[in-house]
């Protein structure tokens, strides 16, 4: 019984292991990325209708103020944040909350609220071809 608990927990720890060493091996890459594309989502403001750039809101509400500033005045909170938010436009949402985990309870809930609206996002109109649209159109001239 006990050869076999500690067989599940150094399994357990193995798989820990590896999912905490793949997600940190995945921020240490996106770290080398923010500067250019923190510096692109300043420069260029979303669109009408588009979901505003995480990275430039996450500054926004930490200071509490609008603003641009460049990601070399940006204090190294800020700038770990900013990972953080880059984090959640490129990485897939259990890699982006394991690694919150280990941030302040303030800026865990910050990383929750930009989450939350990368998936309040609307849908796009998807175009179909072929067989699946010609089932849409008989579908619905149908009900028509």
């Amino acid at each position: 019984m006990a050869v076999t608990m500690n067989f599940l927990l150094m399994g357990m720890a193995g798989v820990w292991l590896f999912v905490h060493l793949a997600v940190k091996q995945r921020f240490r890459v996106l770290r080398k990325r923010v500067p250019d594309a923190y510096q692109s989502s300043i420069a260029v403001p979303p669109e009408d209708g588009q979901a505003p750039q995480l990275m430039a809101l996450a500054v926004d509400l930490l200071r509490k103020e609008h603003g641009s500033p460049a990601y070399q005045t940006l204090s190294e909170h800020e700038k770990h944040i900013v990972l953080h938010a880059f984090g959640i436009e490129m990485l897939p949402r259990w890699m982006t909350g394991y690694a919150a985990l280990w941030l302040w309870p303030a800026d865990r809930a910050l990383m929750q609220q930009l989450r939350a609206i990368t998936t309040s996002k609307p849908m796009q109109k998807q175009t179909y071809y072929g067989a699946v649209q010609q089932q849409l159109k008989l579908r619905t001239a149908s009900k028509g």
